[in-house]
């Protein structure tokens, strides 16, 4: 798709920062840490009635009346219980690992700051970022927070998707101001033997629309294309999913540090070499060139871990339907009638500027009963929601046009619909068309993860 420039569009909008508006405070999909028993390694919890972790009294060995030695300040210990409060203030109670020089992510269920809760982006084994073990990095570009360590070799591997020299670009990975481009980039993944994963971590710069990723079974020349595999059905015969973003951080578990115990054995194959398909959406809004770049983590699983393979979710609604003349207030709402027993891991949805809600749910067969699954109010920060027996999804709110989904492990057996609806108004002033435009196009499309049967491919318009 031809670079188009947006400034005449989004005078009338100004979008405050698009995508890089989400908080560096971490992950803002709700979703959150099971409380573990106070104490438990990598918890940063302190037991009531004692001293801090690392703070206990030591035996003399003239068999003296031990001395305590001197307690953490009660203003020191609140910032460290902070993960904002950056690892060079802490003390040294709350040091998990020392995060300065590191040159990778050392995974693990240690928190760098173990007196605060993890946090996504600021407080993660998995995803050390590089201007914490580096304060000087920097490339002269926006969004140099969201870069992240990639993993041991020997614990994972790290797709990386950014300019050889930083100094000298090129046209490919700068976004003049005004600009809008989707396109596709090819690349490998640099492991060299066959593995499984489930853990990942990506990571996107600020202006960054979405990253819809995808796993060839076959090679190709790698960089840069105006065309790509589309077939974002669940299974093909020449590819396979793999998870995307719509959000400048997104990690899979998300909002926890711990795998869900019911997803201890899901893996997803890697192969050697494993050539990977990357559709990138990206914008700039500003009045100053932003680069794009990815980080991509992922963490290999023992194959005798695994005993079931995850699949994706893609279910679209009909192209034709969102030609939507200006002025026009228009709801698309499709069905999908579950084939098989299903059990949905994440869903998150994907549309543009002017969907105003994003809204999902499940009929069940058997009762009728209607369960909301997720529901997505703000196009500039998509929610990806997991449904687990560890994640706390917030609680939807349509009258208040908060964002929220079901929490809890969300199964469909065959003859349960799942609905999806798309609430578009159309106040660009110009007919909308499907396209991957943030302005001046639309989509409706559900995305997601599952294990068991797929689920449609394309869903089924409700007048």
């Amino acid at each position: 798709m031809p670079r188009i420039n947006l400034l005449a569009p989004i005078a009338l909008i100004l979008l405050n920062c698009a995508l890089g508006c989400s908080s560096s405070s971490g992950d803002k999909s709700g979703a959150t840490d099971a409380v573990p028993p106070a104490g438990s390694a990598g918890t940063g919890a302190v037991p009531t009635g004692s001293n801090p972790p690392g703070t206990n009294t030591p035996a003399t060995p003239d068999g003296k009346d031990p001395v305590a030695p001197p307690s953490t300040p009660p203003a020191e210990m609140a910032a460290a219980m902070d993960p904002k409060t950056p690892f060079s203030e802490l003390p040294a109670n709350c040091v998990g690992f020392t995060v300065l020089g590191l040159k990778f992510s050392p995974g693990g269920d240690v928190l760098p700051n173990t007196c605060a809760p993890f946090d996504s982006v600021l407080n993660n084994p998995h995803a050390v970022r590089c201007i914490d073990a580096d304060p000087k990095y920097t490339t002269g570009y926006p969004g140099d927070n969201y870069c992240i360590l990639p993993p041991d070799p020997s614990l994972g591997t790290q797709l990386h998707l950014a300019p050889a020299d930083f100094a000298n670009p090129g046209a490919d990975f700068i976004m003049e101001p005004g600009e809008e481009v989707t396109d596709y980039y090819y690349m490998n993944a640099p492991n060299t033997e066959e593995h499984f994963f489930y853990r990942i971590n990506l990571r996107m710069r600020a202006g960054s629309h979405h990253m819809i990723n995808r796993m060839l079974d076959a090679d190709r020349a790698d960089g840069w294309s105006l065309t790509g595999d589309n077939s974002f059905t669940a299974q093909s015969a020449n590819s396979r999913s793999f998870p995307g973003a719509q959000r400048p951080n997104q990690d899979r578990p998300q909002g926890t540090l711990a795998v869900p115990p019911e997803n201890d054995g899901l893996g997803e194959r890697l192969l050697v070499k494993q050539q990977f398909s990357l559709n990138l959406h990206h914008f700039n809004f500003g009045d100053k060139p932003t680069l794009r770049e990815v980080w991509i983590n992922i963490w290999y699983k023992a194959q005798a871990e695994v005993t079931d393979e995850m699949g994706g979710v893609a279910v679209f609604g009909n192209p034709a339907d969102v030609s939507i003349p200006a002025g026009e207030h228009r709801e698309l709402h499709y069905k999908c009638t579950v084939p098989g027993n299903t059990r949905i891991i994440t869903l998150n949805g994907h549309r543009h500027t002017w969907t105003d809600r994003f809204g999902v749910w499940v009929v069940k067969k058997d009762s009728g009963k209607n369960i909301p699954v997720y529901e997505s109010f703000h196009y500039d920060d998509m929610p990806t929601y997991q449904y687990d027996s560890v994640s706390m999804n917030p609680v939807p709110d349509l009258a208040a046009k908060n964002d929220g989904g079901f929490t809890g492990m969300l199964d469909v057996v065959p003859g349960d619909e799942l609905h999806f609806v798309c609430d578009i108004n159309n106040t660009s002033g110009q007919r909308l068309r499907f396209a991957n435009e943030v302005v001046t196009g639309e989509m409706c499309i559900l995305f997601g993860s599952r294990t068991g049967a797929p689920l449609c491919g394309a869903g089924t318009r409700v007048q």
